[in-house]
């Protein structure tokens, strides 16, 4: 399983103070049971999907990538992300295509682009 993390990675609540700790756990898949991940959907009809981190233990996921947007303490916290990231979309271009502001963003920030993951 390939994780790409958001360069602006949005993170909920107590998790802004342990980022560096969240991601290294995450890369090296120690998934803890009450933490969501906001993702880019895989369809592109989509902009995110959110779920539980318990979910990627299942091998079916072995050989799937995920490029993360945020990660969120429970699935309440992933509402308000979501809800907090298109607030931020909306103010920044009066648009609510979130997909593509995030993409622009990753490619500004040297990351390159991202495509489908």
């Amino acid at each position: 399983m390939e994780l790409e993390f958001y360069k602006h990675l949005y993170l909920s609540g107590a998790l802004k103070k342990k980022k560096r700790s969240v991601i290294r756990k995450l890369k090296h898949h120690v998934f803890s049971p009450n933490l969501y991940l906001l993702v880019l959907s895989q369809g592109e009809q989509n902009h995110f999907e959110f779920f539980s981190t318990n979910l990627l233990k299942q091998h079916f996921f072995k050989d799937t990538s995920f490029f993360i947007v945020g990660v969120a303490e429970s699935y309440d916290q992933a509402m308000y992300l979501v809800e907090e990231i298109t607030q931020e979309v909306y103010t920044k271009t009066k648009a609510c295509n979130l997909r593509e502001y995030i993409l622009n963003n990753q490619s500004k920030s040297g990351e390159g682009s991202v495509g489908n993951p």
